[in-house]
């Protein structure tokens, strides 16, 4: 609708017309008034009359036929919301009623009415006009935004199928990754389990060969009376104990690793104690003074194979690396913790350990400098150890002053 909307008066008396111009220009409305006295006029100027708001036609216009005017208005000249009011006189009462099924707004009784009224009926018309465009226009917003909705849902379900797609294909791919990794996997435990059952068997076949050798050592020092003879048979006894103790560590290796943790009763102070007797040779051989510290109850609930095995290793490495130069102290401590783990304390005066090589002391075959004594295994045997009874351990060391190693058991109550 223009800033100012245009009336158009279709009547052959311009009376009204120009009265009601009068009107609107006393009162200042903000109105434009057109006339055309036939309707031949009206209809062979559309261009002119294509912006027309409202019409006031007058049915008593010669040759008027009130469907095919408001069906040409409809269709051709004027847009759909153009208000149309038709003036008549009460004998015409057919033809208004056909308008307005036809279209037609409203209807004046011409001999009835004023410019007021007139005035009134044009300006309720142009609101009613206002809100239907303004409905219009809102309804055609909503219909495009509509629109745009489903083109954009289109656009999405395009998209998740896309996606979807590409992520059936990164899955299936994914899945035959895995389907691969695992049949790696298997193959590598199989591996590690024939590599495993060779050391055990290879270890176990070499301890009587070994065995024979120490015996035949010790034998041939007993008959031969050769120095040299001796020096040598000693050194190949030595060597060879230190082979079958390399032997017997490896069977234990490859024993706890495929062990099933059993778990029963301990007597802590009992299997402390033996453990310190299966050493009392060495102690006396390395002039080692040896303490144990036991502040923990008779029982205590775990693997009792185990933890000897992590008893005897930490002892056993403690004895390996002793100070060669000054006393030689070793204690051995074991106490229970106020949430009932067990705690095993060894700690030796010893060579010590290299700050930037203490992390690899639990991994096999480690030695940390080529004077070492022990088979670079025991440590490694008490991580395994640790691992079946989900202990932990901590190590402190010191190079020339010693190392404490902290071992923590829970109790499998």
């Amino acid at each position: 609708m223009a800033s100012t909307p245009k009336i158009l008066f279709l009547d052959e008396d311009s009376k009204l017309f120009l009265s009601l111009s009068e009107k609107v220009k006393e009162n200042k409305i903000k109105l434009s008034l057109l006339h055309q006295n036939t309707l031949r006029g009206m209809l062979s100027n559309t261009i002119v009359w294509e912006s027309i708001d409202v019409i006031l036609i007058n049915l008593s216009l010669p040759n008027l036929d009130i469907k095919s005017f408001v069906e040409a208005v409809r269709r051709h000249f004027f847009p759909d919301n153009v208000g149309i009011i038709l003036l008549a006189t009460p004998a015409q009462n057919a033809q208004i009623e056909e308008g307005l099924k036809l279209g037609a707004h409203h209807f004046l009784y011409k001999e009835f009415v004023s410019d007021t009224l007139i005035l009134e009926n044009i300006q309720k018309l142009l609101a009613n006009i206002h809100s239907q465009q303004k409905y219009q226009f809102e309804i055609k917003k909503l219909l495009q935004n509509n629109t745009e909705i489903i083109e954009y849902r289109k656009y999405l379900d395009q998209q998740l199928s896309d996606r979807t797609k590409e992520l059936q294909e990164v899955y299936e791919e994914l899945l035959k990754e895995m389907t691969e990794h695992r049949e790696l996997e298997e193959q590598f435990n199989t591996s590690v389990k024939e590599l495993d059952t060779f050391v055990y068997r290879a270890s176990h076949d070499l301890r009587g060969p070994i065995a024979s050798l120490i015996g035949l050592s010790n034998l041939a020092k007993v008959e031969l009376q050769d120095e040299n003879a001796q020096r040598y048979l000693g050194m190949i006894a030595e060597n060879s104990e230190k082979l079958n103790r390399i032997l017997i560590t490896l069977l234990e290796v490859t024993k706890i690793k495929y062990l099933d943790v059993e778990v029963t009763e301990i007597d802590v102070h009992e299997l402390a104690t033996k453990v310190k007797q299966q050493f009392s040779k060495d102690f006396m051989r390395e002039n080692i003074d040896f303490q144990m510290e036991i502040n923990a109850p008779d029982l205590f609930v775990s693997d009792r194979y185990l933890i000897r095995t992590i008893m005897q290793n930490l002892i056993d490495n403690a004895i390996s690396f002793a100070n060669k130069t000054s006393k030689k102290n070793i204690l051995f401590k074991i106490t229970q913790q106020e949430n009932k783990n067990l705690q095993i304390i060894v700690s030796d005066n010893g060579q010590g350990i290299e700050k930037n090589v203490q992390d690899k002391v639990f991994t096999m075959f480690f030695k940390h400098n080529a004077t070492s004594k022990g088979s670079g295994v025991g440590l490694y045997v008490v991580k395994n150890c640790l691992q079946k009874l989900k202990g932990n351990v901590t190590l402190q060391s010191e190079i020339n002053i010693g190392t404490e190693v902290i071992i923590i058991l829970p109790n499998l109550l």
